[in-house]
């Protein structure tokens, strides 16, 4: 579950990432979701289109941010198979963190 907007320039940086990761592990059971703080869908379409985003975005509302306190963008949360947040990624991490992370959970 990735917290994301479309002026912030760290998230940018990481979309190519999570596409990656859903096409090379959502047969695992990874399931990448963007979930956009940005003002409505007139702006994050647009920019979802162009970046060709292949994983499922979201439109978070001040009651999504207030619940998983969402701080700092990028702020990433991976769950595991049983639903509970087992990892938090608060600002830029390196992909290799990532997948790091991921491949532990899927395991």
């Amino acid at each position: 579950l990735n917290c994301w907007a479309t002026w912030c320039r760290p998230c940018e940086i990481e979309i190519p990432w999570l596409m990656e990761f859903e096409r090379t592990y959502g047969t695992k059971g990874l399931s990448v979701i963007g979930v956009s703080v940005d003002s409505g869908w007139d702006v994050l379409t647009p920019f979802v289109q162009r970046k060709a985003i292949n994983y499922k975005i979201a439109l978070a509302n001040d009651e999504f941010s207030k619940l998983y306190g969402v701080s700092a963008l990028p702020m990433t949360f991976l769950i595991d198979r049983a639903g509970r947040i087992a990892i938090t990624h608060t600002g830029l991490v390196s992909r290799d963190v990532y997948e790091r992370d991921i491949v532990r959970l899927l395991g």
